[in-house]
């Protein structure tokens, strides 16, 4: 602790004191909404650029009569307040303003993953018995193949909203666009009757105990939590523009991001996907002065190569979350903020935390009554002492988060009442409290001068998951994918670390032996009985770039959609040619090496020293019905042994079952080992002595 770190968490002392006075406690039956605020800003910023998107700007008086026409064309269709309309479509203006158009009438907007497909996407959508859906001309075809399960009338319940480019709304579509383009510009009379306590969005979870739950968000929610962001956070003004290319379905792009423009009146910039390379660029032609953020574009950004006028750009602030301890000094440095708000907080949980006094590698602190209570991670449990209550950590020890739940501090749950009630805790420190289990661990640490609040940082998820992306994956989800392949006879996922990537998903898999060759479930990862599969994060050293991430498998969405387009990535796009003899190698100039690329042979990727793959090994995985090519005398047929070899222990990091080394898809790193199955059935068959494996 310096004179510079107390002079610095002193100057921070005005900010509390506005947010104190910003933040308190508003009646749920009090009149407010998301909806009056636009309209609040349309009368304060009426010329003010509001939402830029793609080459299109609105002022705030503009977006405010798109939203209104829109509402218009939705009163006429008899919805009642409280009636849930689903909305899909990608990050754009039209995004924003139908999630206002609906808050104008009362509607509860239910905002659902642009990435959804079949089943999850009809989960979705009946989860929340929505009356009806609102779709972007992107997501056509994707609706397409689920509105058959949706039980909503056709041309009637579906509203098309065309994306630039795309064709004619379909027949089985109402074209909200051209219906909206004559409706009245003026706002509606229902909106000064919506109180502070309605829903207003459902935003969906990840899903990671099963298919995604519906989370209710207030208004009064949504407005505290862009106040937060605006007065403590980003402390933005009008004068502003922040940088969002967050999906706006999530919590951190829409409550944070939205929330604080909002708020504000500060305009926003929307991207629909998030670009490393033109960042930076954009940030400067933009003016952005304030950035929303996950951890992962961070590390994306760190992983652009320098440049020494990096730092030289108007960004003075950045709020988000998922911004790991071990880079946060780094990009601080490398871009030149000056302020980074890393916060905590979830869908549908009653606690939140935020860096509000810009220290360094910490989540921040809290004013809701939280606890760090022992967890048994054998027993998966939280730990009681002999009077059966929760004990809990000392400082500095990780520990559950608990968030209290009062009145102020009401957990407003999920559609579904048992999901809802599992996540409460009750009885746990003395009797009749409630605690919202966040299912996180925490610890407290350290930050110097503080004020006396205590700061926290996080140590990790529980629950059958892992994080990819700054996304929660559910392992079960993972597995119910891998096991539905006939190759696959079961299959175990769990969450591993992997260095400069955060985290990531990995398999041990038990594979159908009487079929060599995986197909689309395994993910190209080439397995044999009893080996890994590489959920994300690594290239097999045989890859090139330019046949895409064919070992990586960032999430169930995207992971299997289709059995055949999997399969075709597994495969190179040309056999690979041996362009002549190589030492070791008899095979004449122009034949084909069975349909895969020979590492012995090809021009394109040549021999590495003491790089070697057996043989059998190659026979083993050449195209079906390609027969080995004659000239090539280490091609020989593959003959399987009468007994299974035994296999060293599966969790040695250096090699796994079978020869296949931890984040390798095919060979490991240099030569079999020789103390493996495929390693002593090569030696038997060349003839050489069996040497031990190296330490």
């Amino acid at each position: 602790m310096g004179l510079r770190d107390i002079a610095c968490t002193l100057a921070e002392v005005p900010t509390l004191l506005a947010l104190k006075k910003g933040m308190r406690p508003r009646s749920s039956r009090e009149k407010d909404c998301i909806a009056r605020q636009v309209e609040r800003n349309a009368e304060r910023f009426a010329s003010r650029p509001a939402i830029l998107c793609e080459g299109a700007s609105l002022s705030w008086a503009q977006f405010n009569a798109l939203a209104n026409r829109y509402a218009h064309c939705l009163k006429a269709r008899g919805l009642a307040k409280g009636d849930a309309v689903g909305l899909f479509m990608e990050s754009r203006i039209e995004f924003l303003a139908a999630i206002v158009a609906l808050n104008k009438l009362g509607l509860v907007a239910a905002l659902v993953n642009s990435s959804l497909r079949g089943r999850p996407l009809v989960h979705c959508l009946s989860l929340i018995q929505a009356k009806l859906c609102i779709l972007g001309g992107e997501l056509v075809d994707a609706l397409a193949e689920a509105k058959g399960a949706l039980g909503l009338e056709e041309g009637r319940d579906y509203l098309f909203l065309p994306d630039a480019g795309c064709a004619e709304a379909p027949d089985w579509t109402a074209d909200l666009a051209r219906e909206s383009a004559a409706a009245s510009e003026s706002n509606l009379p229902e909106t000064a009757d919506i109180a502070l306590g309605e829903i207003a969005l459902y935003l969906f979870t990840s899903g990671t105990t099963g298919l995604p739950k519906a989370a209710r968000v207030s208004n009064r929610r949504f407005l505290a939590n862009g106040r937060l962001s605006h007065i403590a956070g980003l402390k933005c003004t009008h004068r502003d523009r922040l940088y969002l290319c967050l999906p706006l379905y999530h919590g951190t792009g829409l409550m944070v991001g939205v929330g604080a423009a909002f708020a504000s009146g500060a305009s926003l910039f929307v991207r629909r996907r998030f670009s490393a390379g033109r960042f930076l660029d954009e940030v400067r032609t933009q003016g952005a002065t304030c950035l929303i953020y996950i951890g992962e574009m961070c590390r994306y950004l760190l992983n652009v190569p320098a440049r020494a006028d990096d730092h030289d750009n108007p960004l003075r602030t950045m709020m988000g979350n998922g911004l790991r301890p071990d880079i946060w000094m780094d990009f601080k440095k490398r871009f030149g903020v000056r302020r980074i708000v890393e916060f905590y907080g979830s869908s549908e949980g009653n606690v939140a935390f935020a860096n509000l006094l810009n220290k360094n590698a910490t989540l921040g602190m809290t004013g809701g009554e939280v606890a760090l209570a022992e967890y048994d991670l054998q027993a998966e449990r939280l730990a009681l002492d002999e009077r059966n209550r929760g004990r809990r950590v000392p400082r500095g020890q990780p520990g559950l988060l608990l968030g209290r739940i009062k009145p102020n501090a009401a957990f407003e749950g999920y559609t579904d009442s048992e999901a809802t009630e599992r996540k409460i805790v009750r009885n746990l420190f003395e009797e009749g409290d409630a605690w919202f289990d966040t299912g996180d661990l925490m610890r407290e640490i350290d930050v110097g001068f503080a004020l006396g609040y205590a700061h926290y940082q996080f140590v990790d998820r529980l629950g059958d998951t892992y994080r990819w992306k700054s996304e929660n994956v559910s392992t079960s989800e993972v597995e119910g994918i891998l096991n539905g392949h006939p190759q696959v006879q079961f299959c175990n996922v769990y969450g591993v670390e992997i260095p400069g990537a955060g985290g990531a998903g990995w398999a041990r898999a038990a594979v159908n032996a009487e079929r060599r060759r995986l197909g689309a479930a395994a993910s190209a990862a080439g397995l044999g009985a009893q080996s890994r599969i590489p959920l994300a994060g690594h290239r097999p050293h045989w890859q090139s770039a330019a046949q895409g991430p064919i070992g990586c498998v960032p999430a169930p969405g995207r992971m299997l959609r289709e059995a055949g387009r999997a399969e075709r990535r597994w495969r190179p796009a040309r056999p690979g040619r041996c362009p002549g003899p190589r030492p070791g190698c008899a095979a004449s100039a122009g034949s084909r090496c069975g349909g895969w690329r020979c590492p012995r042979c090809c021009a394109e990727r040549p021999p590495r020293p003491r790089r070697t793959v057996p043989a059998s090994w190659l026979c083993r995985i050449r195209s079906p019905g390609r027969p080995p090519h004659a000239a090539h005398p280490p091609c020989r047929p593959f003959a399987k042994p009468t007994a299974a070899p035994p296999r060293p222990p599966f969790a040695r990091r250096r090699a796994c079952a079978g020869g296949l080394a931890l984040g390798r898809g095919l060979p490991a790193r240099g030569r079999w080992p020789t103390g493996s199955g495929f390693g002593r059935l090569a030696a038997k068959q060349s003839g050489a002595a069996e040497t031990p494996p190296p330490p």
